[in-house]
């Protein structure tokens, strides 16, 4: 007697699995500009840009100035410029023809630029706020006369209780103190590219794939691990370090450093299914990599064009959950570049600032996280994994195909999609109507299969709401024994 027997897929918010087959039933094998983690109940329509400024300059990060709860978030170029992201107006060009890095000390904003006389230029925060005494911004403080340019033009910084801030140039760490007095420690093995602290120690990140576990009290080495890798650069959320090492001229990797211990995040591998390699992470620039919460967004390289990637989870022992964050501009072009990435949080709406290169036009965008009226992506998918039920030997039939959906309409639908035995992807139904929680039923697919697989794809004409979805359910039968 034919065996019967059901499957449901649902609860997608463990995002992207490693691999095509081994995964759970909460993964899915990709999916572009696909809501994964505001609800873990359904699936929707990722948000949508809330606004474009066309520009002609590189952006290489933002840096805000704060007063009370108000943040007013300023981007730097490479060609030396200080956009206000509100309007997008020049503040300052003054500094000179490349700004490298921004930090916060003691009340002022430091820009750290390649100006022969003042490389540190500063300004009172509440000033900037302001947008007030930019003028002078320039000459108001000089700490070294110049700095010597090197081939990553890396120069991370780390503020100390407000008390001291360490900037690694070369491989030397200096030490300043808000009387402007300088010690500088040239004990470094390799040029120093990030900087990140946990309570009195502060760790020095090389390109030599060095990490200097430094007491800042006694001003001493404690101990020293590699990675075996070079090192780009280090971001620090929750006492986790995460890591971006050089791997290959066409390869860079994510790690995790906690405590003494390294482990990587994720390593590039082939997909059958996606006829392309997953995890392919290339990184050119600094400040590629970002936070919000307990989630880390970084870039991921597509070959010819870049998608900016999401992590999340703040244990690094658990399977890491990925989702595509962003795989188009907002005018749904694939994005060539992406040289800076920066969340913010307001009061009201947190908000990612990023600067793309996309159909050969830079442009800078920002997109409301938790915006009551956002716009969003018109059209994009989801593929489920690839199912055979561990015996691709033995032939299965559709019984039936259940799907729960709402808020579909005429302009808000969700097309079904199913390939069978490693075929492409062929059309069962567009969901279309019942704007409330309904379950569609699909009898007309009664196929015989060794392999199944699943696709969604997402509309919305209007931008200004998503269908949602919820679960796939498969009843199917075993027409051949073991």
């Amino acid at each position: 007697m034919a065996k019967q027997t059901s499957i449901i897929w649902k609860d997608f918010y463990w995002g992207i699995a490693q691999d095509d087959f081994l995964t759970t039933w909460k993964q899915i094998l990709y999916a572009e500009n696909i809501d994964l983690t505001s609800s873990s109940d359904y699936v929707s329509l990722a948000k949508d840009s809330e606004w474009r400024f066309t520009t002609t300059d590189q952006v290489n990060w933002f840096i805000d100035a704060q007063s009370g709860t108000s943040k007013d978030v300023f981007a730097y170029t490479d060609d030396g410029k200080i956009y206000d992201t509100e309007d997008w107006t020049v503040e300052s060009s003054a500094i000179w023809d490349k700004i490298y890095t921004a930090f916060k000390f003691n009340g002022y904003l430091y820009f750290v630029s390649n100006h022969p006389t003042a490389p540190f230029s500063r300004i009172l925060e509440s000033s900037a706020y302001n947008n007030t005494n930019w003028a002078s911004l320039s000459v108001n403080f000089a700490l070294w006369t110049a700095i010597s340019t090197w081939a990553a033009d890396i120069f991370p910084t780390l503020v100390y209780l407000d008390e001291y801030f360490y900037i690694g140039i070369g491989n030397t760490v200096y030490k300043v103190d808000d009387a402007n007095v300088v010690e500088s420690f040239d004990i470094f093995d390799g040029d120093v590219v990030g900087l990140t602290r946990v309570w009195g120690i502060i760790k020095v990140f090389t390109d030599k794939g060095t990490i200097a576990f430094w007491d800042w009290i006694s001003s001493a080495v404690d101990s020293v691990i590699s990675i075996q890798e070079p090192i780009r650069w280090v971001i620090n959320n929750w006492k986790v370090d995460f890591i971006v090492s050089w791997h290959s001229d066409f390869q860079s990797r994510i790690k995790i450093l906690n405590g003494y211990t390294v482990q990587g995040l994720s390593n590039a591998r082939y997909s059958e299914r996606l006829s392309d390699y997953i995890w392919k992470i290339s990184f050119t620039d600094t400040n590629m990599l970002g936070k919000l919460w307990d989630t880390i967004y970084f870039v991921q390289d597509w070959i010819t064009w870049n998608d900016l990637f999401r992590y999340w989870t703040n244990n690094p022992v658990l399977r890491a959950w990925f989702n595509v964050a962003l795989a188009k501009d907002s005018n749904a072009n694939l994005i060539t570049k992406i040289t800076s990435i920066y969340w913010i949080e307001f009061t009201s709406v947190d908000r990612v600032r990023i600067w793309v290169d996309s159909n050969s036009q830079n442009a800078f965008e920002y997109i409301d996280i938790n915006t009551t009226s956002p716009t969003y992506k018109p059209s994009w998918y989801m593929i489920l994994n690839p199912i055979d039920w561990w015996f691709k030997t033995i032939k299965k039939k559709i019984d039936k195909i259940t799907l729960v959906t709402s808020n579909c309409d005429a302009t808000e639908t969700i097309e079904v999609l199913y390939s069978i035995d490693w075929w492409a992807f062929t059309s069962l139904q567009t969901i279309n109507s019942w704007t409330s929680l309904t379950r569609t039923e699909i009898f007309s697919a009664n196929d015989s299969f060794y392999d199944i697989q699943f696709k969604l794809n997402f509309a919305s004409s209007g931008w200004a709401d998503t269908p949602q979805f919820y679960e796939l359910k498969l009843d199917y039968i075993e027409i051949e024994e073991k």
